[in-house]
């Protein structure tokens, strides 16, 4: 099990993350809605993750926590001070007998992302009483949902006949403007075209991080997005 509590200016919040011995991760995050320190949430979030295990039917558990006093104080090795922090520490002391073994072991912060994270998430929620909210479902994405490949993003949907980076090209190829073409004009399809390319008669737009993004027309544009179609459909 693994814990941790927030308390900042925006609220309070508990993580508590629970790990089945199949592997299976189950994750709680509680909006603490009353006055707690960094310490208090620490304890909330500790003892949640541990009432959690016990009513999970957990008889061996292992406690991680980046609270090095929270930690120390329940195994014994520093003193318990505060009076309210007792409180906590005497509860918490009540289920450990219920566990035929059960270890407090101490995490760095930057491996406990996790449970950081869940608490930050119920400190920053806010939602009616009466609204119940089922579990967040966390997955991984290895590619976009759309078919790049086929849709380089695309510039414009107009005919290329009519495309507004047509008199770009011409420039670009020919160093020639537009028939009667002002100098207004002129000037501003000189600037334009600083930030354009042609590879292979081809025309790119010049992208902040260096990447190339293809000019297509219309009727490209859709072509592409009909075969992506077709090729997503076929994966699915």
């Amino acid at each position: 099990m693994y814990f941790d509590g927030a308390s900042n200016i925006r609220g309070n919040g508990a993580g508590v993350l629970l790990i089945d011995p199949y592997g299976i991760h189950i994750p709680f995050a509680v909006k603490l809605s009353f006055p707690t320190t960094n310490n208090t949430a620490e304890y909330e979030a500790c003892i949640y993750g541990v009432k959690a295990a016990l009513a999970a039917g957990a008889k061996y558990l292992t406690v991680y926590g980046d609270s090095n006093l929270i930690i120390s104080q329940t195994i014994g090795v520093w003193r318990v001070r505060d009076e309210r922090l007792q409180m906590y520490t005497e509860y918490l002391q009540q289920f450990i007998p219920y566990f035929e073994d059960i270890d407090f072991k101490h995490f760095p912060r930057e491996q406990n992302s996790f449970t950081d994270a869940l608490a930050n998430l119920a400190v920053n929620l806010t939602w009616e009483n009466n609204v119940k909210i089922r579990a967040v479902t966390i997955e991984e994405s290895d590619s976009p949902v759309v078919n790049l490949e086929h849709m380089i993003a695309a510039l414009t949907l107009q005919d290329d006949k009519d495309a507004w980076y047509a008199d770009i090209k011409k420039f670009l190829i020919t160093g020639r403007y537009p028939e009667e073409s002002h100098k207004k004009d002129q000037l501003a399809i000189r600037r334009l075209a600083a930030h354009f390319v042609i590879l292979k008669d081809r025309l790119y737009r010049k992208g902040f991080d260096g990447t190339l993004k293809l000019c297509v027309d219309k009727k490209k544009y859709k072509r592409s997005w009909e075969k992506s179609m077709v090729v997503n459909a076929v994966r699915t």
